[in-house]
């Protein structure tokens, strides 16, 4: 049976409670290789995956956070999914599901938010819809995630290899002239409640500490001192 159109952006708004969770675990990195045995001679020292695809296999553990592209945003993938950090974009992947997640220049007339919303699905091996424009003028949903407000967008009659779905687009301003987006596809076969898992991975999106908009300052209000003359008329009635 197929996927319903609405569950992605109805589960949506549960795992969005996330977003208010402190993020205290370390940026995902790949620890550096070891160092060769001292030798007249070292063998040379097998490469060591640099997970910058998801062909190198790099498995998500417990409490790992991973840098959004280039920003200094943070996104924790699912447990047990695979992930890559490549130059440009974050990708996280299970065998019926997978997102990924970059920043792109809102002012590069050049790359439009369809352009990178198109070459990020073509890095994930989807196949889109053939219309020309996919972005409706209006969001399917919107929903605030760690204080910033995110744009929804589903779209349907999405396919990834032999296996069709529906695909999630998300996109967010940054605090400058950046921009967030996201797509996510979970086939209609999937029986690994691989939507939920892509939701709370979005409801995980954490602002840098410095960037975070800081409280609005209470503003005092002057104290006004009255004579006791004043207070005697104004107990009085006296104008």
């Amino acid at each position: 049976m197929s996927r319903r159109f609405a569950r992605f952006l109805t589960v949506f708004t549960v795992g969005a409670v996330l977003a208010g969770c402190s993020h205290s675990a370390p940026i995902a990195s790949v620890p550096p290789p070891s160092a060769p045995v001292a030798a007249p001679e070292p063998p040379a020292q097998p490469s060591q995956s640099k997970c910058e695809s998801l062909d190198d296999a790099c498995t998500v553990t417990s409490d790992f956070r991973m840098q959004v592209g280039q920003s200094e945003w943070t996104i924790a993938p699912p447990n047990g999914w695979r992930f890559a950090h490549a130059s440009a974009e974050t990708m996280a992947a299970s065998p019926g599901a997978v997102i990924a997640v970059t920043t792109y220049d809102k002012r590069d007339t050049s790359r439009s938010r369809e352009t990178v919303m198109r070459e990020l699905s073509g890095r994930l091996g989807l196949t889109l819809p053939a219309r020309r424009d996919l972005f409706p003028k209006k969001p399917h949903k919107r929903q605030a995630v760690a204080g910033i407000m995110l744009s929804l967008y589903q779209f349907g009659g999405v396919r990834r290899t032999e296996h069709r779905g529906v695909l999630l687009v998300f996109t967010t301003d940054m605090p400058s002239d950046a921009a967030i987006l996201g797509v996510a596809f979970v086939a209609d076969d999937d029986r690994s409640d691989g939507d939920q898992a892509i939701v709370r991975t979005i409801g995980s999106l954490a602002l840098p500490e410095a960037a975070a908009p800081a409280p609005p300052r209470q503003r005092r209000q002057p104290c006004r001192l009255h004579s006791r003359r004043n207070f005697e008329e104004r107990g009085s009635g006296v104008p």
